[in-house]
C-alpha cells in the first residue's frame, strides 16, 4: 500500500485504494508489483555482487570474499580505476595492470 506525505503539512495520504476495484485495476496492480519485484531483484543482485567480490571485509583481514576481479596490488604503478554499481552508490577501486 503506497503511502505519501505532504511537504509542509506532513499529512499522510494512502494511495492505490479503490472503492470498487475491477479487472483493469487488478491488472495494473499486478503490473506494478511485477515491476517492483524485478527492480528489487536487480538491486539485491548488484549489492550481493559488490559485497562478495568488491568489498573488503575487516572480519577476514581486509580481504575480498571472492577475489575474482583485478588484483589490488599496493605496489603497482597502474592507473587507479573505479568500477561503480547502482548509480555510483557502490564503488570499487583497483589498479590497472601497468
Amino acid at each position: 500500500m503506497p503511502v505519501f506525505t505532504g511537504g509542509e503539512t506532513r499529512a499522510v495520504e494512502i494511495a492505490g485504494i479503490a472503492d470498487g476495484p475491477d479487472g483493469k485495476w487488478m491488472q495494473q496492480m499486478a503490473r506494478n508489483l511485477t515491476a517492483l519485484v524485478r527492480h528489487l531483484r536487480y538491486l539485491v543482485k548488484e549489492f550481493m555482487a559488490h559485497h562478495m567480490a568488491e568489498r573488503f571485509h575487516q572480519g577476514i583481514g581486509g580481504q575480498l570474499i571472492r577475489n575474482v576481479g583485478p588484483a589490488n596490488d599496493k605496489g603497482a604503478d597502474g592507473k587507479v580505476v573505479c568500477r561503480s554499481r547502482l548509480g555510483e552508490m557502490l564503488n570499487y577501486y583497483y589498479r590497472e595492470a601497468a
